[in-house]
């Protein structure tokens, strides 16, 4: 695999926190924090599960330096903390 694969999850740290500390990594010579509001919403419990895989790494050592790119994946915890927020920030 040519390409630098980001994850984002949903859990206790927020997506927001994920994107700009990914941001930091592959990309350090971009200030994004000036650009970005963090929530302070409480998220809601969801109730989702992980499966093991037995697998330790997916993205293996070279994440970051590959010359293909970068994968964004976003699993469905993450997805609904984002919806939720759109939705309370379009109630407000």
């Amino acid at each position: 695999m040519d390409s630098n694969i980001v994850i984002i999850r949903g859990g206790t740290r927020l997506v927001q926190a994920q994107m700009l500390s990914a941001l930091a990594q592959f990309f350090p010579d971009t200030d994004y924090e000036k650009e970005v509001e963090m929530p302070s919403a409480n998220l809601p419990e969801i109730p989702l599960h992980r499966v093991n895989t037995g697998v330790s790494s997916i993205v293996g050592p070279e994440n970051g330096e590959r010359p293909g790119g970068f994968i964004l994946v976003v699993d469905g915890a993450a997805l609904l903390e984002v919806s939720w927020q759109m939705s309370l920030s379009s109630r407000l």
